[in-house]
C-alpha cells in the first residue's frame, strides 16, 4: 500500500527516502489508519443515504447534487487549509 496511510516498519512515512541497508521495508499500516478508513466507509454510506432520501423528497437531482458540490467544496477546502 502507498499513500498518506502507509508506513514502514519503523514508523517512517513509506514515501520517505533513507537509505537501503539490507533492502526495502514494505508497508504497513500506520497507526489508527484502520480506524480512518472505516470511518471513511461509514460516513460515505450516510451520506448516500442522506443524499437519497434528499433527492427521493424533492423529486428532482438538483438539491442533492448541490448538496453533494457544497460538501465536496468544504472538504477541499479544509484539506487546503490543514496542509
Amino acid at each position: 500500500m502507498s499513500g498518506p496511510l502507509a508506513c514502514r516498519k519503523d514508523g517512517v512515512p513509506a514515501g520517505a527516502v533513507l537509505p537501503e541497508a539490507d533492502g526495502p521495508t514494505p508497508p504497513q499500516y500506520c497507526p489508527g489508519s484502520r480506524l480512518a478508513i472505516t470511518g471513511t466507509v461509514l460516513f460515505t454510506a450516510l451520506a448516500g443515504m442522506v443524499l437519497c432520501l434528499i433527492r427521493l423528497r424533492a423529486d428532482s437531482f438538483l438539491p442533492a447534487m448541490a448538496l453533494h458540490w457544497a460538501v465536496n467544496a468544504l472538504g477541499h477546502l479544509t484539506s487546503f487549509l490543514l496542509r
